[in-house]
């Protein structure tokens, strides 16, 4: 048996294989931990395969789609088996948002090189009650919480250091924390400064230029997914960005996460278990309630396997699964 903590966060294909052919059939594990995460199949199809997510699965129902393949984004994805993609996130969109009674936000980081360099797609479900002006908001304020698009801010005007050196020439601030403090009104803000960058908002990511490269996903019965095209540099990241109302795909970089954050601060107002999490979190320390690392929520992650398991069994027995050959694995 492969043990995850010879490769630890990977999201390739050989792993999950090897996991789905050991354990008794159907049977959901007692227990999702970081010594079985591999365990944690949930479906896959000839070429793609699904998993709840490891990461930051605040809510039941966080799953990602990924390509057997080892490639870098879905950008990669060979133009034959793109109906086979396109129909297998629309098919898991509406089995999260109906099991859940929720609607629901996807993103992917392109040749993000975060945990793993391997393509994956996620779907979060959101509440409903979070309207498009929550989504944008929370958009927003996302970009301005990571200073997107902030490069540094220097200081002309001579000052005491604390340790009451006066510098000869001007300094640059680079640390997020000094630029967020000079911006508040802290205590660089009554020295003469020039902001290096201008804060991003989400209609800057939507006119900048690169929306308009991607691929529409056609499959049988839907509508059209997008992924990005081939106008996009195989080097390059990216991230493309969907929800109720909005979508967007852009190369400025916006850290790892981004979804992530976006998808909690929607739909924090909402739920209280969300807003449990954040007071939780604060007490803490300065680590965020959706931040992965420090709050993998493993009994979020066999909760989603339980809950999707119903509907997965009936989708497969559909023409269509049968057709694209889903299966089911509980």
């Amino acid at each position: 048996m492969i043990d995850s903590r010879d490769s630890h966060y990977t999201l390739e294909w050989p792993h999950y294989a090897a996991y789905r052919d050991e354990r008794p059939s159907g049977r959901i594990p007692a227990e999702i931990t970081r010594e079985n995460e591999y365990a944690r199949l949930l479906a896959e199809t000839e070429h793609f395969f699904v998993i709840p997510a490891l990461g930051g699965a605040f809510l039941p129902g966080y799953i990602m789609i990924l390509p057997k393949d080892n490639i870098g984004s879905m950008k990669e994805v060979p133009p034959e088996q793109r109906e086979e993609l396109g129909w297998l996130i629309a098919q898991m969109t509406k089995l999260v948002e109906n099991t859940y009674n929720r609607n629901s936000i996807q993103f992917e980081h392109g040749m993000c090189g975060c945990v793993s360099d391997h393509a994956h797609y996620h779907i979060i479900p959101v509440s409903k009650q979070a309207t498009e002006g929550d989504i944008f908001t929370a958009v927003n304020d996302t970009l301005q919480s990571r200073l997107i698009g902030i490069k540094s801010v220097i200081i002309s005007t001579p000052y005491s250091t604390l340790e009451g050196e006066i510098p000869d020439e001007p300094v640059k601030l680079t640390h997020p924390h000094d630029i967020r403090d000079y911006l508040a009104g802290g205590i660089f803000s009554n020295l003469h400064a020039q902001v290096e960058g201008k804060q991003l908002t989400l209609n800057d990511l939507q006119q900048d230029g690169t929306s308009s490269l991607l691929h529409e996903l056609e499959y049988i019965g839907g509508d059209a997914c997008e992924i990005p095209s081939d106008d996009i540099s195989s080097a390059e990241s990216y991230v493309y960005f969907k929800a109720p109302g909005m979508s967007f795909h852009t190369t400025v970089p916006l850290q790892s996460q981004f979804g992530r954050e976006v998808a909690f601060r929607a739909s924090a107002p909402h739920i209280s278990a969300l807003q449990d999490m954040t007071i939780a979190a604060e007490e803490a320390g300065p680590i965020p309630a959706w931040d992965w690392h420090e709050y993998p929520r493993f009994e979020n992650i066999r909760q989603t396997l339980i809950d999707l398991a119903p509907g997965l069994a009936k989708l497969e027995n559909s023409e269509e699964a049968r057709t694209l050959w889903l299966s089911c694995q509980y």
